[in-house]
């Protein structure tokens, strides 16, 4: 630690004191504005327009320049000044990577070692750190190829898709069960009733959220969390393709950290960099493309050795390089990749029952488009946009489908197409997505309780949106076992009616698979 006495011999130190105090405020601000800018006005998605990453994979997928990322030119222009700023002080899951602890404080004292040290994950550091520009490479080759699969290990993606999946419908949960429990009793019912209106339809869905895959998509997350237990934000140093995507530039950026001549050599900047991003065996300089302007080494100089400048250092640091022999590896390990994902079943032959957001036309382009953020999940209104696993390959993995059973395509939202990043859902007008086929309904009549039991329901063609119903009620002649002639009555769908929306799946009350189901309209 500095002491007071050093403070005032070096004075210069409270300006970094500063910085660093002011980086924690602005990570924690980030943070929250994520959050509050996903829950509250998830149509404007700041943090995902100024991600370089999901929009150059996203660009080169789909064969265009998209405009909406055009704020993340800010982020680049902010690398090629100041390295991985975006990192250190902007993004949303190194914030959490930093709050969560399990950081252990190195002991002080002049270092001896450079690189080499007893841990496993210490001892191939620089093996490691490559895997992120193997990964970065990997991705950009695969959009080459039409395939954003592995889009879904982008940070802000990861961030947007836990809270969309997991996080926000568990807090939902729980609030409705507090407010549920303390509106027994009766002098609280006016302030609930203020809190409710205030936070439903904004903050949190009118109706519960469900998904399916809601426990694997937290324990990723958590996993990426856990991992900090083998190094400090062992996922930006290893694995995290933006942060190889912005280390890469970071290696020309104008201003870097510099040692001057009056350092003593006494490592405690070693010692407190939390990303090991400065080389003992190169007299304390940094890995510009390592470092994430924390700031530590700064506040615990004693010298006041460090400075952050622009001029040319003599004998920079190389930091980690990939070889020409890596770079093809992953080109290949991609292109391979890409072949087998092509030849995959569930690709070329979808699930019958995978219905795709209103205005997906193509599947292959909505699958080369799709950053399977969860966006549209987010506010879809009955919970009927749920994540793929396996119904159009490993290819869509992640990328969302209607499940009627779970929620139907409400026939008087919009909301999907408007909050899309890349359009790979099209931004539809109301009256044009009313009329938008999403895909067919077909009555199987051994489960249906009209035609099987004679029942009388036709739910499905009660509450069927259209000003024409799609569903109507026929009659048909059959013989029974005995050989006697019998009328039965029943739902019947007009085909070039139905839009697919799946409201007759979701209310059909037969027990398990609804007796009338929807299905791709390509079939």
């Amino acid at each position: 630690m500095i002491s007071k006495d050093q403070e005032t011999v070096f004075p210069g130190m409270d300006k970094w004191k500063i910085l660093k105090k002011s980086r924690a405020v602005v990570q924690w601000i980030s943070l929250f504005l994520f959050i509050f800018l996903l829950a509250y006005f998830p149509r404007f998605e700041l943090f995902m327009r100024l991600n370089p990453f999901t929009g150059l994979s996203a660009s080169i997928a789909g064969r265009s320049a998209l405009i909406y990322f055009l704020p993340a030119l800010f982020v680049l222009a902010a690398t090629f000044l100041f390295g991985r700023i975006w990192c250190g002080w902007i993004c949303p899951l190194g914030t959490v990577l930093d709050s969560a602890g399990f950081r252990k404080k190195k002991k002080p004292g002049r270092s001896r070692i450079t690189w080499e040290t007893s841990t496993p994950v210490k001892k191939h550091d620089r093996g490691l750190r490559k895997i992120k520009y193997l990964l970065l490479v990997i991705v950009l080759v695969c959009a080459l190829f039409g395939n954003l699969s592995l889009i879904i290990l982008d940070p802000v993606t990861i961030m947007t898709r836990t809270f969309t999946v997991s996080i926000l419908p568990a807090v939902n949960h729980i609030v409705t069960e507090i407010e549920r429990y303390l509106y027994n009793f009766d002098f609280l019912h006016g302030a609930l009733d203020a809190l409710d209106s205030l936070i439903r339809g904004t903050i949190l869905p009118f109706n519960r959220s469900y998904f399916y895959q809601n426990i694997v998509v937290l324990l990723v997350f958590l996993g990426i969390i856990l991992l900090n237990l083998g190094a400090h934000r062992f996922w930006c140093r290893y694995l995290c393709p933006l942060g190889g995507l912005l280390a890469f530039i970071s290696r020309f950026s104008l201003f870097k950290r510099q040692v001057v001549p009056a350092c003593t050599q006494c490592a405690s900047c070693s010692h407190a960099c939390p990303m090991d991003a400065i080389r003992a065996d190169k007299q304390y300089k940094s890995e510009q493309e390592e470092c994430t302007l924390c700031l530590d080494c700064f506040t615990q100089c004693p010298e006041n050795s460090l400075a952050f400048s622009a001029r040319r250092e003599k004998d920079p640091v190389k930091g980690v390089r990939l070889s020409r022999k890596n770079f093809l590896v992953g080109i290949g390990a991609a292109a391979l990749g890409t072949g087998f994902l092509k030849g995959d079943i569930g690709g070329i032959k979808p699930d019958v029952v995978l219905i795709r957001p209103p205005g997906v036309t193509d599947e292959v382009n909505f699958l080369s488009q799709c950053i399977r953020c969860g966006q549209c999940m987010k506010v879809c209104p009955t919970s009927g946009l749920q994540p793929c696993l396996l119904e159009s390959g490993i290819s869509g993995f992640w990328t969302p489908r209607l499940t009627p059973r779970a929620g139907p395509c409400d026939y008087t939202c919009h909301l999907c197409g408007q909050v899309c990043p890349t359009r790979a859902i099209p931004e539809l007008t109301l009256s044009i997505k009313q009329q938008t086929r999403l895909g067919k309904a077909v009555v199987d009549t051994k489960r249906c309780l009209e035609w099987a039991e004679g029942a009388d329901c036709l739910i499905c063609r009660e509450f069927c949106p259209l000003p024409v119903k799609a569903v109507e009620r026929r009659e048909r002649i059959e013989i029974d076992e005995q050989g006697k002639i019998k009328i039965v009555h029943g739902p019947f769908v007009i085909a070039e009616r139905c839009i697919g929306c799946g409201i007759c799946e979701n209310l059909c009350p037969v027990e398990g698979d609804a007796a009338i189901r929807v299905m791709r309209k390509d079939i």
